[in-house]
């Protein structure tokens, strides 16, 4: 059975590494392995009484290897509205950030 690479499928779900130089060098000498992932979604809707409206969705996923660690952020409108941490990054946490977004009426 193939093992499930959580970063990869982030990644090949248009997932792109936001993590800065000065962040790899910080956990580097705190000796953990971690990167930032992050997609935007805009989402617009119709109303009959107000016209069309357009909003702006973020997610941030920071995983760190070392550990088997994750944390989602989930912002709309540029305001959090969502943060969880993740005892694994695996299949569940995977699910568990596109129910997040499905919630949203958005998809992964």
């Amino acid at each position: 059975m193939k093992k499930f690479d959580f970063v990869a499928e982030l990644l090949a779900h248009g997932f792109h590494d936001d993590t800065k130089p000065e962040a790899v060098e910080l956990s580097r000498q705190a000796d953990f392995e971690g990167v930032v992932l992050s997609r935007d979604f805009t989402k617009v809707i119709e109303s009959a009484w107000s016209g069309r409206h357009e909003y702006s969705y973020r997610v941030e996923v920071f995983v760190n290897l070392t550990q088997n660690l994750c944390r989602a952020k989930f912002f709309e409108g540029g305001i959090e509205y969502k943060c969880k941490w993740y005892y694994t990054a695996g299949k569940r946490t995977y699910n568990a950030i596109a129910a997040t977004l499905q919630n949203a009426g958005l998809e992964i």
